[in-house]
């Protein structure tokens, strides 16, 4: 199994500094921090969940992962060494959260609840679609989700 790429160039470059933990969940916690004047939200896995990590990192890594209803990527990298070793996924910072966790906490009106809606459509839908020559020679492959019903 290959050893998780080094510094990503986009990381290596700047200062990140984690903040505070936001969330813990079951494969690692969500920090927020910051990198020069821009908060990030940094997750990170510890290496025995280095799987998980590497497949959240190839879908943020699939060609055409740009998308304004899509949570904008910045870069993975690895931490530390050997059994200290931690895996970084760095993405755009959303002050209100997971949108489970604002819907918990929130009462919202049908107009918010409807655009809150579209934005989730307009997101899935890109998600789902195969988009063949797209930039030049890439290709977007569909990204297919598992969903859990509800019992």
């Amino acid at each position: 199994d290959p050893d998780p790429p080094p510094a990503s160039p986009l990381l290596g470059l700047r200062p990140l500094q984690l903040l505070e933990v936001k969330a813990r969940g079951r494969f690692g916690c969500v920090w927020k921090g910051q990198i020069l004047n821009e908060y990030v939200a940094v997750k990170i896995f510890p290496i025995q969940n280095k799987e998980s990590w590497q497949n959240e990192r190839e879908v943020f890594l699939t060609p055409g992962m740009r998308h304004e209803n899509i949570l904008r990527f910045i870069g993975a990298e690895r931490r530390g060494s050997h059994l200290e070793t931690e895996l970084w996924l760095v993405s755009e910072f959303h002050e209100r959260g997971s949108l489970s966790d604002f819907l918990k906490g929130s009462v919202v009106s049908w107009c918010e609840l409807c655009h809150i809606a579209e934005s989730m459509a307009r997101g899935l839908a890109y998600l789902h679609e195969d988009i063949p020559g797209l930039k030049g020679d890439k290709h977007k492959p569909a990204i297919a989700h598992r969903f859990r019903t509800p019992p």
